[in-house]
Formats: C-alpha cells, sequence, structure tokens
C-alpha cells in the first residue's frame, strides 16, 4: 500500500501540534499532493514491482481546502483506506474511502469480539495496526494480537484473509453495475449514496430515489451537487426519470470540472430543468458561457477567442451571445405541453463528439453543435443540481447510461 511519501496531516485541526510546517496538508496544493503520492507509487514499484496498490489517508485526511485530492489519484489505486469505524456487506462499500478499526491497546477479546460480529453480518472488517508489541505509541500488546491471529487461524474456512488490495479488486469486480439489454448500466442503486459524493445536509436516498431538497432551514448560497464517482465514458447516452417541486430549479450537469476550493460545485454543460419548465431541456454552460441553447432551439457555437477568463463580456440575459441559432425544434407553447408538471418526466442526454442532444419524454427540446475549441469539453464529472433560491425538491429514479460507439 501506499500511505503518501511525508506523512502529510492538516495542522489546522485540534489535536496536531505534531505536524510540521513543511508537511501539514492543509498548507498543500492539491496538485502537490497528487505528485507526492505519485512519487511514492513509483518509489516502490522500483522496490517490489508492483502496479496494483492501495492508498491509506494519512490521519485520514480527505481533503485539501474543501476538495478531495483522491478524486485525482482514483485512476492509480484499486482503492483508498479511511479511518471511520465500520463494517459494510459488499455492495456498501466504499472503495474510495473504505471503513477500518483502528487498534490501539484492544485486548484480544476485543478485537475477536470484532471478527465475530463481522462473520455473522457477512460484513468487511479491516484491522488498522501502528504498532504491535511496541514500537509506536499507538500500540497492541503482542500476546494479545498473537491471540487474535490464532483464532483467525482456528476459523480460516469461515473467514477470508487477504491483503487489502486482494480485497479490493474482489469488491470492485462485483460492484460492478451490470449492463440490460439495451446496454444500460444503472448508476445509482437505489438504496445508498455510494459512488456519489455530495452534501448531505441536501441530498438522500428516499423510496428508492435520489432526492436533493432544500428546506427553509437549509437555504444555499450558491449551487450544490451530488456527484457521480465512476468513470464516465467520452460520448454517452443518459436516461432518467425526474420529478420537481413547483419552485424548484435543478440540472445534471455532465463533462464537467470542478472547481478548487469550492466543495460540491462543477463547472460545464447542463441539462437544465425546472419546475415551471421555462428552462426544462434546455442546455445551460454553469459558471461559464451560460445558455448555449434554450428550450426549442437548434445552435451552432461557433470557434471564438474568447478564454474561460473574459466570458463575461460575450453574455446578455444569460446568454451566450456568440451561438448561432441554425434551426428551430418546435414552440415553446407546444415543446412545453409535452412536460408533466408535479409528475414523473423522463430525461434523455445523447453526447456525441461535439453534439449534445436534450429530450424530455422523447421530445427533443435542445440540440448544441459545439465548434468553440477554447471552451468545449470531451470529458468531465457528471453531478445533480440542488440550485440557489426557495425552498425545493428533485428526486430522480432509474438512473441508467450507457457508452456510445
Amino acid at each position: 500500500g501506499n500511505h503518501s511519501l511525508f506523512h502529510p496531516c492538516d495542522g489546522s485541526l485540534p489535536g496536531r501540534s505534531f505536524v510540521t510546517a513543511d508537511h501539514d496538508l492543509s498548507k498543500y496544493t492539491v496538485t502537490r499532493a497528487v505528485e507526492e503520492v505519485r512519487a511514492t507509487n513509483t518509489l516502490l514499484n522500483a522496490i517490489d514491482g508492483k502496479t496494483k496498490r492501495t492508498f491509506a489517508y494519512p490521519c485520514g485526511d480527505v481533503t485539501i481546502g474543501g476538495s478531495s485530492f483522491y478524486d485525482g489519484l482514483r485512476k492509480d489505486f484499486v482503492a483508498a483506506r479511511g479511518v471511520s469505524p465500520a463494517m459494510d456487506v459488499i455492495g456498501s462499500v466504499n472503495l474510495d474511502n473504505v471503513n477500518c478499526y483502528a487498534m490501539n491497546g484492544q485486548t484480544a477479546e476485543q478485537m475477536i469480539d470484532l471478527v465475530k460480529q463481522a462473520m455473522k453480518t457477512h460484513t468487511l472488517l479491516v484491522f488498522l495496526f501502528h504498532g504491535v508489541g511496541g514500537g509506536h505509541p499507538i500500540n497492541v500488546g503482542l500476546a494479545e494480537h498473537s491471540r487474535l491471529i490464532h483464532f483467525l487461524k482456528d476459523h480460516e474456512r469461515e473467514i477470508w484473509i487477504a491483503p487489502m488490495v486482494d480485497v479490493a479488486e474482489y469488491i470492485q469486480k462485483r460492484q460492478e453495475p451490470q449492463k440490460d439489454k439495451d446496454g444500460f448500466v444503472r448508476i445509482f442503486d437505489g438504496k445508498t449514496l455510494n459512488n456519489w459524493e455530495g452534501d448531505t445536509t441536501y441530498w438522500r436516498v428516499e423510496d428508492s430515489c435520489l432526492v436533493g431538497e432544500v428546506t427553509p432551514q437549509t437555504l444555499l448560497k450558491r449551487n450544490s451537487f451530488i456527484i457521480w464517482q465512476g468513470t464516465m465514458p467520452q460520448d454517452f447516452e443518459i436516461r432518467v426519470e425526474y420529478k420537481i417541486s413547483a419552485k424548484g430549479n435543478s440540472g445534471i450537469n455532465y463533462r464537467s470540472e470542478k472547481i478548487d476550493g469550492v466543495p460540491n460545485a462543477l463547472r460545464g454543460y447542463q441539462a437544465d430543468l425546472n419546475g415551471p419548465n421555462t428552462y426544462t431541456g434546455s442546455n445551460y454552460e454553469e459558471r461559464k458561457r451560460t445558455t448555449l441553447a434554450s428550450q426549442g432551439e437548434k445552435t451552432l457555437l461557433p470557434p471564438v477567442q474568447v478564454s474561460p477568463d473574459s466570458l463575461q463580456a460575450h453574455i446578455a440575459n444569460n446568454q451566450w451571445l456568440p451561438k448561432q441559432v441554425i434551426a428551430s425544434l418546435g414552440d415553446t407553447a407546444t415543446l412545453r405541453a409535452a412536460i408533466k408538471k408535479d409528475d414523473w418526466n423522463e430525461y434523455r442526454i445523447v453526447v456525441r463528439g461535439n453534439r449534445m442532444q436534450h429530450y424530455i419524454n422523447g421530445v427533443l427540446m435542445s440540440d448544441v453543435t459545439d465548434n468553440d475549441t477554447v471552451n468545449r469539453k470531451f470529458s468531465g464529472f457528471l453531478g445533480m443540481q440542488v440550485h440557489v433560491g426557495p425552498p425545493m425538491k428533485i428526486a430522480w429514479r432509474n438512473f441508467r447510461m450507457k457508452a456510445l460507439q
């Protein structure tokens, strides 16, 4: 496993007086953290020749300035171990932050009781040892550890004991979603927020739906997303059903980038929607070029020499001024008649190359071809939005995606 090169911990947290200024994670950039961890992988590979590894968060710290540094390392590791004490069944294990029990002074009986609990519940149990028999301030007695090992040996036919990387690979294969007959995979299991990352103040699972809700007590100062942690294909089709409150405002971001220092934020293309259905189906680029195609528009975005830092001069009334409307997909009254209010609708997103099409209940609402080579994107994150404004609720179900060739 890789536990980083210098074991940087967040020195701004209570009880962290041991953290030196040179290796204070709170003073790192995400880029520095990623580069140091990758350098450690190179060093370990030179020692043992292995290419598959797991990562362990130093001190259990997972963010720098509110941003996860592991996002940039996900493809480098099979899994990452955290420090939260819990046992999970295979389908609920979060391979980006695997739970574990840190041992410090426990007796053999206490450790064996944890093993018995895992055996009874058929769950994953990870032990974290720093020192055994002395040599480290976080320690377990040698005799106690030996009794635990003997118990495991006596029950080796009932318990699978293996290195973290082997267990993680086993879980990874069994968590891979299965394709349906049309080639789609379900990316939300209807039971947990596994593989999704967001602020649980606003996101939960309810009645087999992914629900985002803003209450009078939790009003937002900026838009917030729950972000899928899986690998996005470059070209894809998404089909998902949604139901939104009358004053709700939401959207599906794709090919989007995270924003350093701004938790749960995305910048990029958005399949827009709202309760009154005035925006539903349009293509809005969050935190960037704004509206690329309103309801009923087929647009072409021409090449422009406008950097992402100089966009505002080319935006008016929340519309990207350089866009060219090359065709009408229908009048707004007819299009909105296809969208049900206070009921379930299906959103279909087809993204192939530089063309993006948004459908509601089978009706094409917007069609964008992006020839803006400076500002367009061909990859990025997928996320669901709750919006600033009045209290709102959005529910998603039957979330499916397939890669397009």
